[in-house]
């Protein structure tokens, strides 16, 4: 993925409103950072913090961990390609993060400072390029959901496997086992049973 596919999505999402928002989101994807590679295992946003940041993916997948009551390994979500990264807990409760968004490929990025974006939230129609990049978000966290409902675990396997198979290569089995919402044993007894040929 290319920088310049940031602002590819801003437009198809509000093409509608072009060209009167064209300036704006001109504006809006000069301000990221230059691109930006960090290695596997860098914490992008920490427990208990408090930063609003807005990351792109480019490259490289994002995992944003957490714990249960009982202190088992949460996987809540994946973030890939083309998807923003961002501390929703913050943004919906203003309360600090009770999760942590960790890089489990080397992955490469664009952030945008959390002054520069408070800046932006300032401007005449912004609010609707920023109801566009929230709408990204829940449409990522939703279909996650989606399938941890409807699909069962082996299925839900069998579709990563497919459409996401970047996702088999960088979680850890406890990862992946948390990703499914199931225990470390019953994915070990899924492998043995139901794992796609390679």
């Amino acid at each position: 993925m290319r920088e310049w596919d940031l602002c590819t999505l801003l437009r198809h999402k509000l093409e509608d409103r072009l060209p009167e928002l064209s300036p704006l989101i001109d504006e809006f994807c000069a301000a990221f950072s230059s691109p930006q590679v960090l290695p596997k295992k860098t914490v992008l946003i920490r427990l208990d913090d408090a930063s609003t940041h807005l990351h792109f993916i480019l490259d490289g997948t994002v995992l944003e961990l957490g714990e249960d009551d009982r202190g088992q390994l949460t996987v809540n979500q994946d973030y890939s390609p083309g998807e923003f990264v961002f501390n929703f807990h913050r943004h919906l409760t203003r309360l600090p993060s009770k999760t942590v968004y960790q890089c489990v490929t080397p992955t490469r990025l664009l952030t945008m400072d959390q002054d520069v974006l408070e800046s932006f939230q300032k401007k005449d129609g912004f609010d609707e390029v920023f109801f566009v990049i929230q709408q990204h978000l829940l449409t990522q966290v939703r279909a996650h959901f989606q399938h941890l409902l409807q699909l069962s675990p082996v299925q839900h396997y069998i579709w990563i496997f497919h459409h996401k198979p970047w996702l088999v290569e960088a979680l850890t089995r406890n990862q992946m086992a948390a990703f499914l919402g199931i225990s470390r044993a019953t994915f070990f007894r899924l492998l043995a049973k139901h794992a796609p040929n390679e």
